[in-house]
């Protein structure tokens, strides 16, 4: 089965996801061949901010938080990227080109 890794964390970006969150919803209803997992960067940590959004846009709770937290603009981007990294080595994701 092939899987796709979403990630978002920012406000404007859980609005952007939706419609991709839909479709690949769609797909895997008419084919039962695709499926992606939800991964919040966890930029905002209080449950306050992403668990409305998540609540409000109608979907789940990320299938991972990568925690990432606040700090400078270097420090979360850095914290990000060797979070995604692991996530992606425990669990490989897949997607045809």
């Amino acid at each position: 089965m092939k899987r796709i890794d979403l990630i978002t964390g920012a406000r404007p970006n859980f609005m952007k996801i939706v419609p991709i969150i839909d479709a690949l919803n769609a797909a895997e209803t008419r084919s039962g061949s695709s499926r992606f997992r939800l991964i919040h960067t966890g930029q905002h940590y209080d449950r306050a901010i992403p668990g409305s959004f998540f609540e409000e846009l109608g979907f789940s709770d990320p299938d991972i938080n990568l925690e990432v937290g606040s700090g400078t603009q270097a420090e979360q981007t850095a914290a990000l990227s060797m979070a995604a990294y692991r996530a992606v080595q425990r669990d490989d994701p897949s997607a045809d080109g």
